[in-house]
């Protein structure tokens, strides 16, 4: 599967290949030591030292990153549950 122009060239305006793979560097660790608990502002701490703005979602029960582009407004939800990232996003035409 190809992603449309729009949505390529928006994702290189975000760096958001570049981004992703500093973090998974940055953290990259053994599954074997996995963290049981955790605290959502260090999390929080940790998105923001890496630019992004983010928050913790009580509906969801995880963490969202919102970023806008001229045409696309990007979202990333970030769940942290038994201890492994799991991303969901999405994005949507700006009209």
């Amino acid at each position: 599967m190809e992603l449309k122009s729009e949505v390529r060239i928006a994702l290189e305006n975000i760096n958001f290949y570049e981004r992703n793979r500093a973090l998974a560097k940055k953290y990259d660790f053994d599954l074997k030591k996995t963290m049981r608990r955790y605290d959502n502002l260090e999390v929080i701490r940790i998105f923001n030292d890496l630019g992004y703005s983010a928050e913790y979602d009580n509906i969801e029960d995880g963490f969202l990153i919102v970023e806008k582009d001229t045409l696309l407004k990007f979202q990333f939800s970030f769940d942290l549950k038994y201890s492994i990232v799991n991303l969901i996003w999405a994005i949507w035409v700006e009209k």
